[in-house]
């Protein structure tokens, strides 16, 4: 077997596909492999029809897994179909790659998978690209994602802003807070933010009468995003946010000293162990800790803030 046939085996070309010739360019450190199809007549790609002729080729090239420490490319001339049945000149897809992309099926994958790890910039190091590139090839894949999924199912919803630099500023994530996945992502925070996810929800098969609760942060802090379009008498501010709005409203600190006071256990299991001397194994010690978590947080702090601050009544 000589180096051609070994290498088509190699990239798992199957006929009419193969190699014809291995350029290997050490100073460069690349290593090129000109691929052929050495068929006369092809399938139309538009309509099936079979044994059509081939109107012309063009050149394309791609850039494969590196072979060691070489970059690697695939150069062929792709032949374009001329149909005698749906009269349509078109150009065939390659198995090796998908249509309009500048890497392998390979390739992609690789970088699908570092993506999960590592900066864009670092994987564009990595392949001696530009981050663009790496972008171009992440966002064909998410966008098709994306495509399938479905929103059917969502009814609570949650919204975080996060500041992300300068350049961006700051953007908006909407989540499945049932299902902890993210929904939609947008730049800004502003009534328009809310709007866009509104129509992507909607195209992805969510439905507006199916949510029950919309998790938000404080609705003063942004101009325009007290009425974000959502189900009205559903939205309702996180504890945080209330504890914030609690503290802030006129005899705040007074009525949380009040609380500390009437609660001399106070709010964590350091302080009941030291005040009553219980004596509990380690998962009891969590359970319990969480236990107090949320009554308090949830539980007096909650309802306190929402009865003690008119701004968040409207929540309700």
């Amino acid at each position: 077997m000589d180096s051609t046939a070994l290498f088509t085996v190699a990239l798992g070309l199957q006929s009419p596909w193969e190699v014809d010739d291995i350029r290997f360019e050490p100073e460069q450190g690349e290593i090129h492999f000109d691929l052929v199809c050495r068929a006369k007549r092809l399938a139309c790609p538009c309509c099936g029809q079979a044994e059509q002729p081939i109107h012309d080729r063009l050149e394309r090239t791609w850039q494969h897994l590196h072979f060691f420490q070489y970059k690697a490319y695939l150069h062929t001339n792709v032949p374009r179909v001329r149909c005698d049945g749906c009269q349509k000149t078109t150009q065939v897809a390659v198995p090796w790659a998908r249509l309009g992309s500048g890497f392998t099926l390979l390739m992609d994958a690789l970088v699908l998978a570092l993506a999960k790890k590592l900066p864009i910039a670092e994987i564009a190091k990595l392949f001696g690209v530009s981050a663009g590139r790496i972008w171009q090839a992440l966002n064909v894949h998410v966008e098709a994602a994306r495509a399938q999924e479905s929103h059917a199912e969502v009814t609570r919803i949650g919204v975080d802003e996060k500041h992300v630099g300068r350049s961006i500023g700051f953007i908006s994530l909407f989540h499945d807070a049932t299902g902890r996945r993210v929904l939609f992502g947008t730049a800004g925070r502003d009534a328009q933010t809310f709007e866009s996810f509104n129509t992507d929800f909607l195209a992805h098969g969510g439905k507006v009468e199916a949510v029950s609760a919309v998790s938000l942060g404080p609705v003063e802090s942004v101009p325009g995003r007290g009425d974000p379009g959502l189900p009205r008498g559903r939205a309702v501010l996180r504890c945080f946010s209330c504890l914030q709005a609690r503290t802030r409203s006129p005899g705040g600190g007074t009525a949380r000293r009040g609380e500390g006071r009437a609660r001399p256990q106070g709010d964590s299991l350091g302080h009941l162990e030291s005040a009553g001397g219980l004596d509990v194994q380690t998962d009891q010690r969590h359970a319990l800790a969480t236990t107090l978590r949320t009554e308090d947080r949830q539980g007096v702090a909650h309802e306190r803030a929402l009865q003690g601050n008119p701004s968040t009544r409207q929540c309700r």
